[in-house]
């Protein structure tokens, strides 16, 4: 009797410090303010007298009854410490291909790269990107920016002079004429020089081409003509307007150096048939262009003709260089006749590049050449020249 009283005395005082203990959890987990949770704990109920635990799912107990907080999170412990490293993973699988810039002199090939790639033309600066899908490489764009404004002008001493150069080879010299083709101590011309004639000169023979003379001087018109009409149809009878002048045709007629026989053959009649019954086939011009040029006698020079087609050519080209026509005139006949399937005609130049009525081209470099009605006493002038 004495051991069973002993027995319960032992458990009720087990169970009033587990009371105890418990009530200090449930006070805890209940000042905390997480009653029935994980974090704040569970209330229980014990009965004072029988002992009996119950859960009643709500924050009070019965009268009667002790609350306990039971489960509630005690606070954080130390960290732990760190774990042995893990092994190592296994490779992956390999990545897809990058893409390629390549670069090249001019417009990349289609054989090149693969689509997606770009290219960059080292030439033209421009970058063709991306490669399409089907092969093609889209049009470059440029990669050089506008250019930028100019910058502030600097200043700073003169460099050293250089060496001197070595010494050209010698130039062309000018032929030298004498007597009265030279003015006062001037006995070499160039190209728009006034003349011994007063007039222009206009080509000078500086490769010794034409043994019977180095230059060429064309007339100038202001302090000679005194109103005299140079107006006139390239020979002045009728008969021979109208037949093609035989010595004035051939090929000779149109060279260089042709102009002095030219006048004169114009000059000159030709006769024909028999002692008994002459005929004449081309009557001598007396006041047409080769007379007008045969009697011009402008700065005291009588040596004046009427140029050839070659000769009058040369004057065309130099009028391109200096100034030749100091006229209001630019049109003048030529000393050679058209050919044979235009008898009436003459040929002409020029000068303004102006006149194309009629226009029948000498060549395709020369528009300015023509063949002209001999008649005409209206658009074609005279314009002398002389040689020496």
């Amino acid at each position: 009797m004495f051991e069973n009283l002993k027995s319960k005395i032992m458990r009720k005082s087990t169970a009033l410090i587990a009371s105890a203990a418990l009530l200090f959890v449930g006070v805890s987990a209940q000042a905390s303010g997480f009653l029935n949770t994980p974090a704040g704990g569970y209330l229980v109920c014990v009965d004072n007298k029988t002992g009996a635990v119950t859960h009643p799912g709500t924050s009070k107990c019965k009268k009667g009854q002790k609350r306990l907080i039971l489960g509630a999170q005690g606070p954080a412990g130390a960290a732990g410490a760190n774990g042995q490293d893990g092994l190592v993973g296994a490779s992956g699988l390999p990545g897809n291909n990058g893409n390629t810039l390549w670069t090249g002199n001019g417009e990349p090939s289609s054989s090149l790269g693969i689509p997606g790639d770009s290219y960059l033309d080292l030439v033209g600066k421009k970058i063709h990107a991306p490669k399409a899908i089907d092969g093609t490489w889209p049009i470059g764009i440029s990669i050089v920016g506008p250019q930028g404004p100019q910058g502030p002008g600097g200043s700073g001493p003169a460099g050293p002079a250089g060496p001197a150069g070595s010494q050209g080879p010698a130039g062309i010299s000018a032929p030298v004429v004498t007597g009265a083709n030279c003015i006062s101590a001037k006995c070499t011309y160039k190209i728009g020089d006034t003349g011994p004639g007063g007039g222009i000169i206009f080509f000078v023979d500086y490769h010794d081409i034409y043994p019977d003379f180095k230059y060429l001087e064309a007339s100038n018109f202001e302090p000679c003509l005194d109103g005299e009409n140079y107006y006139v149809p390239w020979t002045s009878e009728p008969n021979s307007q109208e037949d093609v002048h035989d010595p004035t045709a051939v090929e000779n007629a149109w060279r260089v150096g042709s102009g002095p026989a030219n006048t004169a053959a114009m000059l000159e009649t030709i006769t024909g048939g028999t002692d008994e019954e002459p005929t004449i086939s081309y009557t001598g011009d007396l006041s047409g262009a080769a007379a007008f040029a045969n009697n011009f006698d402008c700065g005291g020079k009588t040596d004046w003709f009427l140029g050839s087609l070659g000769e009058m050519k040369l004057l065309l080209e130099a009028s391109l260089e200096v100034s030749i026509d100091s006229t209001n005139e630019t049109s003048y006949w030529t000393s050679t006749s058209a050919a044979l399937d235009l008898p009436d005609r003459a040929f002409a130049v020029d000068l303004g590049l102006a006149m194309r009525r009629n226009d029948i081209p000498f060549s395709a470099g020369l528009p300015s050449v023509y063949t002209w009605s001999k008649d005409d006493v209206e658009y074609v002038a005279v314009r002398p020249i002389r040689r020496f």
